[in-house]
């Protein structure tokens, strides 16, 4: 499930607000963390984007020929004789040497990222709003088109679904730059990584109840299945300056109310002492399960799999090397 790829035909469109909703399932904490604020670009305009661009904007670590399923659907079902370990090199080595990305024929050409940075950095939906129509105003094509373009994308989502997005990529990157910070490393390491994304599920989770309670929710999906656009003038808010900032924070960071029918904030429950999976009478179910031993595995490969993997295999190698 951590593995994730693209290919030529390979396609992301970050559209929930022209459904009257906003991102879930942790895209928000994606979103974030792109670089010249393509998260706010992307989820507010719904922009398209295709093959190695999806590498090179970050929304995707891998470069795979869709050849390779069959061999990621192998290996990562464990139908080899391989460790854990051994399984992720092979995952690894599917990828591909990722093409160029960014070329003027491409979803994202290069020349709008100055563009997307100077709009979409704007502190509030207003500004981005105001800071496209300047660009309209210039006598540059180019920029003219651009700009035109988001604010006719922006024009058929729901104002109010617009503010909540663009809230949750803001305090999404707040959550994850203080957590940062607080660590002084280059990479947070995986409990915090994990603590900052429960962190933002939970808001998305929050926002997104209180979304589905509106009417915006109800127009925006009914549309989506008919396959229509929604006017503007059917959302609840006629345009982005009738949302006021307290309304969208009580959508965001107002904690449930159970008294109103509200679920209660995302969480994982804590994992038992004994994983089910360790479980002595489950073995039977592995399809390893050996009744004469009474064990799921091979004792002596499982040994031999954690001293190979074992930070000390080859200590005394490694150090004389360095010695010398």
């Amino acid at each position: 499930a951590s593995f994730s790829g693209a290919y030529d035909g390979s396609q992301v469109s970050v559209d929930s607000a022209f459904a009257g909703l906003a991102p879930m399932g942790g895209m928000s904490y994606v979103l974030a963390r792109l670089k010249w604020n393509l998260g706010e670009f992307l989820a507010l305009t719904g922009w398209q984007v295709r093959g190695s661009d999806l590498v090179y904007a970050g929304l995707l670590p891998h470069w795979i020929s869709p050849e390779a399923l069959p061999f990621l659907e192998l290996t990562s079902e464990k139908q080899l004789e391989v460790s854990e370990w051994d399984a992720r090199c092979l995952l690894d080595e599917h990828s591909l040497p990722l093409p160029d990305g960014f070329g003027d024929a491409d979803s994202l050409p290069k020349w709008i990222l100055p563009l997307v940075q100077h709009a979409f950095s704007a502190p509030s939906l207003p500004g981005i709003v105001e800071r496209l129509r300047s660009l309209v105003k210039t006598g540059d094509p180019q920029k003219k088109n651009f700009a035109r373009t988001c604010l006719d994308q922006m024009s058929k989502a729901s104002p109010l679904a617009l503010h909540v997005t663009l809230g949750l990529i803001r305090k999404s990157a707040q959550i994850y730059n203080s957590a940062y910070q607080a660590n002084r490393q280059r990479r947070l390491d995986q409990d915090t990584a994990s603590s900052v994304l429960r962190e933002i599920m939970k808001l998305e989770l929050r926002a997104q109840q209180r979304l589905l309670c509106s009417a915006d929710a109800v127009l925006g999906l009914h549309a989506r299945c008919t396959g229509r656009d929604v006017s503007d003038s059917l959302w609840s808010r006629q345009s982005i300056m009738e949302v006021v900032q307290e309304e969208v924070e009580d959508v965001i960071a107002k904690p449930p109310s159970p008294a109103a029918g509200e679920a209660a904030d995302f969480a994982i429950a804590p994992r038992s002492e004994m994983s089910l999976s360790t479980h002595p009478r489950l073995r039977r179910f592995h399809p390893d399960y050996d009744p004469a031993t009474g064990l799921d595995h091979d004792p002596a490969w499982m040994e031999a799999e954690a001293q190979r993997w074992s930070p000390e295999l080859f200590a005394e190698e490694r150090q004389h090397t360095i010695s010398e």
